[in-house]
């Protein structure tokens, strides 16, 4: 089998479950994540490698949250035994 980055970013992007309904993570479910975990915003973007400012407008609904962010979101959270977030 023939991968290659976009194949395999397709791959992750289906094979990823966020939220109940394998949408892509929305505003509520970061929010409801970062909350599982008991974190501020700052600690969450620290532990997330972005800003709080990055966190802030995601939460707010103002920006997306991309799958390399909902992934390592997952794995916070299962490192956690926290997942799944419903």
């Amino acid at each position: 089998m023939d991968i290659n980055a976009r194949s395999f970013g397709l791959f992750a992007y289906e094979s990823i479950n966020i939220t109940p309904k394998g949408a892509l993570m929305t505003d509520q479910y970061m929010k409801q994540a970062r909350t599982k975990l008991d974190l501020t915003q700052e600690q969450f973007a620290v532990a997330l490698g972005c800003t709080k400012q990055t966190i802030n407008v995601i939460e707010r609904g103002k920006q997306d949250c991309k799958i390399t962010m909902q992934l390592a979101i997952e794995c916070l959270l299962r490192r956690a035994n926290k997942w799944p977030i419903n």
